[in-house]
């Protein structure tokens, strides 16, 4: 069990990017340490507000196993970005910590250049064979931890694609349907070597919220979406040599910003509380 308190789960729960600059610019060790008071949920929407070099560094000062934990509730992408960024004894270490299939999804990233489609594609998508039916389908989606696909990509028995079907349109279909009566064939291929830059703009981003990720070979190994495209450019790393605060002042900083913003936060959680009486001449 945490022993944070519930008004500092709260506000870590409602303004985690305050709290990820707070630790930004806290001892590492110290930030450190406070992640790994608190449940790992929260830990990782914290690290999810933070950039790669920051989050990478707090990671490989954490417990192995708290890092480890916190990595698989982030986003895949995120993850990726993160391991990156690590000293490799340090990456291969929170690497066998990981599930297999984890492990390997991430590895195959960490493979492609940063800056190409490969290295920010999830490999776990939803793929169906071209004789599968909309049932099939449906059936899939609603067993599969990928329950939340929102593209269905049709391959051949080579592994080779063949067209998309967007997840809301398989509930306007017949169950018997054939998915290759209703797939799009037109729909746009990523090259897991091409670089983002060059497909950020894409017009096929408009309608589709992943696109199929295609090897040397033209079979599918992934899907890249359109967040993590037009995520591309965005600085986010923090640099060495970020100026550091005492772990007192920054706890001060990102938890209790002002006598009214923690009133407001209490009111948020049903905790009512007047805000005090301001305070003459204090800075």
């Amino acid at each position: 069990m945490s022993s944070v308190s519930p008004l500092t789960l709260a506000f870590i729960e409602k303004r985690p990017s305050s709290v990820a600059q707070s630790l930004t610019a806290m001892e590492t060790d110290d930030a450190a340490a406070f992640l790994e008071t608190i449940p790992t949920r929260y830990a990782a929407n914290t690290v999810s507000h933070m950039g790669a070099w920051s989050a990478s560094g707090l990671l490989t000062r954490m417990n192995a196993s708290a890092s480890a934990a916190v990595l698989r509730e982030l986003e895949y992408h995120t993850a990726a970005a993160i391991l990156r960024m690590m000293a490799e004894s340090d990456r291969l270490l929170l690497l066998d910590l990981l599930p297999k299939k984890l492990h390997r999804d991430l590895e195959t990233s960490l493979s492609f250049p940063e800056d190409t489609v490969g290295a920010k594609m999830t490999t776990s998508i939803m793929v169906l064979n071209h004789d599968q039916t909309v049932a099939d389908a449906l059936a899939e989606l609603k067993r599969s931890h990928r329950a939340k696909a929102e593209v269905v990509f049709v391959i051949d028995a080579a592994r080779r694609l063949k067209g998309a079907v967007t997840a809301a349109s398989l509930l306007h279909q017949s169950l018997a349907s054939p998915l290759t009566e209703m797939m799009d064939t037109t729909v746009v291929p990523l090259s897991a070597r091409a670089r983002l830059g060059a497909i950020a703009s894409l017009d096929a981003w408009d309608e589709y919220a992943q696109l199929p990720v295609l090897s040397r070979k033209k079979l599918v190994i992934g899907a890249l979406s359109r967040k993590a495209a037009k995520q591309h450019g965005r600085t986010g790393a923090q640099v060495p040599g970020a100026p550091t605060s005492s772990i007192a002042v920054a706890i001060a900083n990102a938890f209790f910003t002002s006598a009214i913003g923690l009133g407001q936060l209490l009111a948020d959680v049903d905790q009512p509380l007047q805000p005090p009486k301001q305070q003459g001449g204090r800075s």
